[in-house]
């Protein structure tokens, strides 16, 4: 009775022992597997962050492009508009019509006259 009792205790004692390493060795085993799945995760963030730098820097070379690109039109605009506000002046120069003069127009040696 005692002694079945003390050795139902210490058989209690050593499966506990016994569950109690199992525990461990599982909590060790799911922390190295979490601590692994944590390197991963953070070997792919520093991927991901050096993908966008490279994508930001490539984005920023892009848009400095396509402003110079905008800042040539803008200027080639001007200019062509210079150079059409320069011919409409010229044709207004040369088609400007002036009152006939005594003679214009007239075949040499005519001598009609219009009022």
């Amino acid at each position: 009775t005692i002694a079945s009792l003390e050795s139902r205790a210490a058989a209690l004692e050593d499966d506990l022992a016994r569950q109690r390493e199992r525990m461990d060795e599982d909590r060790e085993a799911e922390a190295g597997r979490l601590n692994g799945t944590i390197d991963e995760l953070r070997e792919r963030l520093r991927a991901e962050e050096e993908g966008l730098r490279t994508a930001g820097l490539a984005s920023a070379c892009k848009v400095k492009e396509l402003e110079d690109v905008i800042a040539r039109g803008i200027e080639e605009r001007r200019r062509m508009h210079e150079i059409i506000q320069e011919l409409r002046g010229n044709v207004r120069v040369y088609a400007r019509i002036r009152p006939f003069l005594p003679g214009d127009g007239l075949p040499p040696g005519d001598s009609t006259s219009f009022v």
